[in-house]
């Protein structure tokens, strides 16, 4: 029987399926969601893992990503802060959580003052490591007296600064164990017998640098002060021709393993001489002395 119109076939399965659209693929996850997983992280995943190994201001940024990590960052602890020249301000530093296991700054000539400021913040945020390094100009370098209560130091560096005098009945720092001292100045009298007594009350103090140091303005003849301490391991101690800030080696360091020596002020004396005896024990010895001003500068190691 024939048929009239056209006859239907339908297209095969194959082409079929190909021609159906693929389903449209997932939306990129926002930097909300992102966000939101970090957060979802434990405290000391989050926190003690990720969060404390930031630069100091990207971690302070984080607060911009969202309403729930704007105080995230305030929370994170022992953090280890390092201050460009270029910046200032110290309000951040007051919010940060306690402990701070390092502050490293340089201090740059229109940030002379605040330092102090920087100081109080680290005082009392319980910093173990400290570094000041000033720039050289004729201002007042002073780090502030709050240095002094920054009680749990375990490691304290200052370079080109005037170290302030410590208040009557300072007790030093008892847990430190490391201390340099660099072209910095102490404009006070009796300032050897401070640097003593900081010395001798550090009972952990392993490793101690001593250089360049300046005195009193005008100050001629320059008391001895002795350095005291039995667990001593590192020392090093630069008196170049015409520098004397009165520091002598009068007791043996029974623990010194490495020692590098320029006594150029007191060379051929008798207290030269006490000096070397009561570091025999060293592993490891560099000798300084030049004879005058003018003259070669000889090194001899042991």
């Amino acid at each position: 029987m024939a048929t009239s119109g056209f006859a239907y076939s339908s297209p095969p399965k194959r082409q079929r399926v190909a021609a159906e659209a693929p389903p449209p693929p997932p939306p990129p996850a926002t930097t909300g969601t992102r966000t939101d997983m970090l957060m979802a992280l434990p405290s000391d995943i989050l926190n003690d893992r990720i969060l404390v190994l930031l630069p100091f201001d990207k971690l302070v940024r984080t607060s911009c990503l969202s309403r729930a990590w704007r105080r995230r960052w305030e929370s994170v602890a022992n953090l280890r802060i390092e201050f460009p020249a270029s910046v200032s301000s110290s309000r951040a530093l007051w919010r940060c959580a306690a402990p701070i296991r390092g502050f490293r700054a340089r201090v740059a000539t229109r940030n002379v003052y605040r330092a102090a400021r920087w100081l109080r913040a680290m005082a009392r945020k319980g910093v173990q490591d400290l570094s000041l390094k000033f720039s050289f100009d004729d201002l007042p370098r002073l780090p502030g007296p709050a240095l002094f209560s920054c009680a749990e130091l375990v490691s304290l560096r200052l370079e080109k600064c005037d170290m302030p005098a410590a208040p009557p009945g300072f007790p030093g720092f008892p847990n430190l164990e490391r201390l340099y001292l660099v072209g910095v100045t102490l404009p006070y009298a009796r300032a050897g017998t401070q640097l003593e007594h900081l010395i001798l009350a550090s009972e952990n103090l392993a490793v101690l640098e001593l250089s360049n140091l300046g005195t009193m303005d005008g100050a001629v003849v320059v008391d001895p002060w002795a350095i005291r301490a039995p667990n001593l391991r590192e020392l090093s101690v630069t008196m170049p021709m015409g520098v004397d800030f009165g520091c002598r080696i009068t007791e043996a360091l029974p623990k010194l393993e490495d020692a590098y020596i320029s006594f150029d002020c007191v060379f051929g004396t008798q207290e030269f001489l006490d000096a070397f005896q009561n570091i025999s024990t060293v592993n490891k010895l560099c000798f300084m002395v030049a004879e005058n001003l003018y003259k070669d500068t000889y090194v001899i190691m042991f």
